[in-house]
């Protein structure tokens, strides 16, 4: 229509495609989704111009040279909101606004002049009286800091790690999951009887659909054997 065009990487490119005309529908404020609204998508061709199994140097190679080759920047002849150019290091570097442009002698002197001052009291030194006042703040072992337990609450203590310890390491569990073996293995007798759906058998546990599904599909809680007290 106006001879524009826009360039971009995707790994699944009608999907991509779908997106940008959603986008576009709910108002984006990209300039490539206002000349959709604008001129209709109708209007707009679809195109794949360059393939290959390589997405790294898709995105970091390919894609910046082809947006250089269609002058497909803003300004020039396109949509795309900035323009990407091969850096010393050879990876493309975005250039918008002042992002990669050399600045002037007189710039970085007044950047310089702007950062000085100690802001967010950066460097500053507290003054002895000061000092003081945080010292006597910070005194009387704030949250148990250094605080010695009784031998009652430090053998209760040791017991619990010892317990969560356990079923972490021996059973392969999170020691705050909320399933346990028995709640797998009804899970599985459940779904295997029939007549109930994994959403169903969600909500009945408290758990989403797909940890469901990864139960009984044995994605997850692979050593839970379908007798009860044994580990595979």
């Amino acid at each position: 229509m106006n001879g524009k065009v826009y360039i971009g990487f995707a790994t699944d490119p009608q999907k991509r495609w779908r997106q940008h005309k959603a986008d576009a529908i709910k108002g984006r404020g990209y300039i490539f989704h206002k000349a959709i609204r604008k001129h209709g998508w109708e209007h707009f061709h679809f195109e794949v111009i360059c393939c290959s199994k390589d997405k790294v140097a898709m995105l970091e190679f390919v894609e910046p040279l082809l947006i250089e080759q269609y002058h497909s920047s803003i300004g020039q002849n396109g949509y795309n909101m900035h323009r990407k150019v091969m850096g010393a290091s050879g990876r493309n570097v975005d250039v918008r606004g002042h992002k990669g442009r050399p600045l002037s002698e007189d710039h970085k002197r007044k950047v310089s002049e702007s950062l000085k001052g100690n802001q967010r009291r950066r460097g500053c030194k507290d003054s002895d009286e000061t000092r003081k006042r945080k010292s006597e703040v910070l005194k009387g072992n704030l949250r148990s800091l250094g605080r010695v337990q009784p031998p009652k609450i430090r053998r209760e203590i040791s017991e619990a790690s010892q317990r969560m310890w356990d079923r972490r390491h021996k059973t392969g569990m999170n020691p705050f999951s909320k399933v346990t073996p028995d709640i797998v293995r009804e899970i599985r007798s459940d779904y295997a009887k029939g007549g109930i759906s994994q959403s169903q058998l969600g909500r009945k546990y408290g758990i989403t659909q797909s940890s469901v599904g990864d139960i009984i599909n044995f994605v997850t809680f692979k050593w839970v054997s379908e007798n009860a007290g044994t580990i595979d």
